[in-house]
């Protein structure tokens, strides 16, 4: 751990805690963030906890339409759809992976709230300004057109919108 008066480094703070005391640590860090009035920046190796910091930092609510690139198999789209009631858009590129994601949705009973869509993302068309976040956890590494992926994002998001990657 490295610490200034302006910046609090954590390497994987909460990687060898229950769950329990995971959410009493995230919250005892909330607290030292507003009484000390610094900047955390925690490295999070788990997707549980950096999908635990967008919902709270984002404060997605169930009214919050939201846009994955690179859903994979789908876990972190059910895991915010489950825990927040949002709408989650999910996007993977390869057919294999969104196949077992749509059939992994319908098992989990999220199909309501989760819909899957296979293709190239920069291909696909959305309406303008949709979604109040797009995420990715991962997949925008692959995507070598980087300028063409941020303006699509820019595109795709509401006034007052946020881009996590």
């Amino acid at each position: 751990m490295s610490s200034d008066k302006k910046i609090l480094l954590l390497d994987e703070p909460f990687s060898q805690l229950d769950p329990n005391l995971r959410i009493e640590m995230l919250e005892l860090i909330k607290k030292i963030r507003e009484k000390k009035k610094i900047t955390i920046i925690m490295a999070i190796h788990t997707p549980a906890e950096a999908i635990d910091f967008v919902i709270e930092k984002f404060k997605i609510e169930h009214n919050f339409k939201v846009l994955e690139i690179g859903s994979g198999l789908g876990g972190p789209a059910r895991y915010l759809a489950k825990k927040t009631g949002a709408r989650v858009t999910a996007v993977e590129l390869q057919q294999d992976h969104n196949d077992a994601a749509v059939y992994l949705t319908k098992r989990c009973c999220l199909d309501s709230n989760v819909e899957h869509i296979c293709g190239d993302f920069l291909n696909l068309e959305f309406p303008k300004n949709h979604f109040n976040i797009v995420v990715s956890w991962l997949a925008l590494y692959h995507i070598p057109n980087r300028k063409k992926l941020l303006q699509k994002c820019i595109n795709l998001l509401k006034p007052n919108g946020y881009f996590f990657g």
